[in-house]
């Protein structure tokens, strides 16, 4: 009996300390410079890092040109960028109402923060491997699209001055040919030449060597009759997430992720890089996901 009591209490015990962990306020999904935090109760203060969760009674202290990426209890999200003492009360006193969608999503992409920054897992799965060639291509070997707007990046073995980027139908006629010296090229799905075209053909090749080439990736944008449901979610999804930051790109990414839109999810992530590019934290987690997802293999 004696033992049938502290091995309940232990129980309780874990489970309590379990309930306290879980109950933050914020969370750090992001963070730039040496800024630090300064725990309720205690005397001096330890370095902010991504991860981290933050309570009531806390206080981050910002330096100069920081960024401080929070995400709430409730899925909202806080960019801090001015220097000084921000407290934790009232930052969540500035947040108003809750979030059902974008706190599920935040959750995933949380989660994915702490698996590490890349996984390594070697599994594929059907239907999605990237191809091997000269220049790899972040794309699947068939990618859905639902939105109007896609970023197409590219590693290349070699150097080159410059890519071209041909965009086909399905009869090998040349819809677009856009040449540029970046690795990467937003597609527009309004474009007069492709707004018609529900299926495309990409491919990459070197402007010094018409040999030097991806392999070709299809790119199919969903019919309207399968993108109802997802629409319905996503505009859901985006009136939780007003504004544009990389913490909410980051959300959106993790959404289009989970209804496996790789490359809407690919190009959320390319903005959310691009609206915070000194940020490493942003960089690390879209590398997860590209490596997660066997892309640029």
């Amino acid at each position: 009996m004696r033992f049938f009591i502290l091995l309940v209490i232990t129980i309780l015990a874990v489970i309590t300390q379990s309930v306290i962990a879980q109950d933050y306020t914020f969370r750090v999904l992001a963070n730039k410079g040496n800024n630090q935090l300064k725990k309720a109760g205690e005397a001096g203060a330890i370095n902010l890092k991504a991860g981290i969760n933050l309570f009531p009674g806390d206080q981050i202290i910002a330096v100069t040109d920081a960024y401080i990426g929070l995400v709430h209890s409730s899925g909202k999200t806080i960019e801090i960028k001015t220097a000084g003492t921000h407290n934790v009360d009232d930052l969540d006193g500035t947040l108003d109402g809750s979030t059902r969608v974008a706190g599920m999503y935040l959750n995933r992409t949380m989660n994915k923060k702490d698996e590490g920054n890349i996984n390594n897992n070697q599994q594929e799965k059907e239907g999605t491997r990237s191809i091997s060639a000269d220049i790899r291509m972040y794309l699947k070997d068939r990618s859905k699209v639902f939105g109007t707007k896609a970023t197409i990046r590219w590693d290349s073995e070699q150097q080159s001055s410059g890519y071209i980027v041909t965009v086909n139908n399905l009869f090998g006629q040349i819809l677009l040919r856009n040449e540029t010296s970046d690795t990467r090229l937003d597609l527009d799905f309004n474009h007069p030449r492709l707004a018609n075209e529900r299926y495309v053909k990409v491919i990459v090749t070197s402007k010094e060597n018409e040999n030097f080439k991806s392999g070709e990736f299809f790119i199919e944008r969903i019919p309207p009759n399968e993108s109802k449901a997802i629409q319905k979610q996503f505009e859901e999804l985006r009136n939780e997430l007003p504004g544009e930051s990389s913490l909410n790109k980051l959300i959106i990414a993790s959404f289009f992720a989970e209804n496996n839109l790789y490359l809407d999810a690919l190009t959320s992530y390319e903005e959310a890089v691009d609206l915070s590019p000194d940020v490493e934290d942003f960089k690390s987690i879209y590398e997860a996901f590209v490596a997660e997802n066997g892309l640029g293999n």
